[in-house]
C-alpha cells in the first residue's frame, strides 16, 4: 500500500441526500485551524499539510457551507457510507476505464475506500 497522502477532494461527508447520490459537489477541503489543505492517508485517516491533527475519517467534522451547516460543523454521516463510498467506487472505475487514472492509482484509491468503509463497522 502506498504511504503517500492525497489532497482530499470529496462531496461533504456530513451532508446526505437520499434522492440523488451525486447531488453534492466535490471540493477540496481546508483544515480550519491551520488553513492548509486537508489530506487523507492510505489508512483512511484525515490530516492536513501541516500535520497538526490526525483523525479517523468517520470521526471528522465537516462544514461545506450548505443549509445543513447553519450551526457549524457536523460529524460524518453514517449514511455517507452507503451512498458516497459506492459513488466513489463507481467514479474510480469510470476514470480507470477512460484511462484518466492508471491501474495503480485506481488500486490505491480502491484500497483507501476500503479502509474508510472499515471505520464505519
Amino acid at each position: 500500500m502506498s504511504k503517500q497522502v492525497i489532497d482530499l477532494k470529496i462531496a461533504c461527508p456530513a451532508c446526505y441526500d437520499t434522492k440523488d447520490l451525486f447531488s453534492h459537489r466535490e471540493s477540496y477541503w481546508v483544515h480550519t485551524t491551520c488553513k492548509t489543505t486537508t489530506t487523507i492517508a492510505p489508512d483512511g485517516y484525515v490530516s492536513c499539510r501541516k500535520k497538526c491533527h490526525r483523525t479517523k475519517f468517520v470521526d471528522c467534522y465537516w462544514n461545506c457551507g450548505g443549509d445543513k451547516h447553519k450551526n457549524g460543523c457536523i460529524k460524518t454521516s453514517s449514511s455517507w457510507k452507503q451512498s458516497k463510498l459506492i459513488a466513489a467506487l463507481a467514479a474510480i472505475s469510470r476514470r480507470a476505464r477512460k484511462r484518466d487514472i492508471s491501474d495503480k492509482e485506481a488500486e490505491i484509491l480502491t484500497d483507501l475506500i476500503e479502509r474508510i468503509a472499515e471505520q464505519f463497522d
